[in-house]
């Protein structure tokens, strides 16, 4: 786990104007508890969703959290957290006061390839060969609704987001795509989560708040980091 997105992360949740928040629901984790960390180093003692598809994933998330937090001496978790198995493009998120989603975008884009071509997913983080061709297929896919589904995603948060709420998200390249040479996933999802962003400006009754979490986290450009966050009007 990278320990400098737990903290960039705890920075955001720590920030003063995001703070008081009693029902925060992350996106797709899968089984990587970034920001289940975060929120423990956060203090945050409130409900958190975790919210995905894969019951396995979260099953090895919740099961392992308290092991990894206590690996990094943080102080025990204060906070509940609650499985929802949910399809984020149209299931049931729950109501949230925040909601927070790290580097989802490339794992909706390559898992759905998957599911729509009867492919395993599993399969994707430790075959690099078979990445590299979901990757091509997908980086090339011009015909389908592949692309449109970060957008799909982020209305559907903001369906289920209080009023005066904040959705919060990150972009990077990971060290998979660094390592293995993956930039066309990386500009890919740059380019689709730089969209996002212009979407939600243009939507009436949301307040940009980028610029402020990119002040408080100080975006690595060496990584292609990016980060995105919008406050539903009370």
């Amino acid at each position: 786990m990278n320990i400098v997105t737990v903290n960039k992360w705890r920075r955001v949740f720590n920030a003063p104007s995001l703070s008081n928040n009693q029902d925060i629901s992350d996106l797709l984790p899968g089984d990587d508890p970034k920001i289940e960390v975060a929120l423990a180093a956060a203090g945050f003692n409130g409900t958190l969703h975790v919210v995905d598809t894969s019951k396995e994933a979260l099953a090895r998330l919740t099961g392992s959290l308290d092991d990894e937090i206590n690996r990094y001496r943080l102080n025990p978790r204060e906070y509940t957290i609650k499985s929802s198995y949910e399809n984020v493009t149209s299931g049931a998120i729950p109501p949230s006061d925040y909601i927070a989603g790290n580097h989802i975008i490339d794992d909706l884009l390559s898992y759905e390839f998957c599911r729509r071509n009867g492919l395993d997913p599993n399969n994707l983080a430790k075959d690099v060969k078979f990445s590299r061709e979901v990757w091509d297929a997908v980086c090339n896919d011009t015909q389908t609704t592949l692309h449109n589904m970060p957008q799909a995603v982020f209305d559907n948060a903001l369906s289920s987001l209080n009023p005066g709420g904040i959705v919060a998200l990150a972009s990077y390249e990971s060290r998979f795509e660094r390592e293995h040479g993956f930039g066309h996933e990386t500009q890919l999802c740059k380019g689709l989560f730089i969209g996002l962003r212009e979407y939600g400006r243009s939507l009436p009754y949301l307040i940009d708040k980028s610029d402020f979490i990119s002040s408080v986290v100080k975006p690595d450009a060496w990584r292609s980091e990016h980060w995105i966050a919008f406050q539903k009007s009370a």
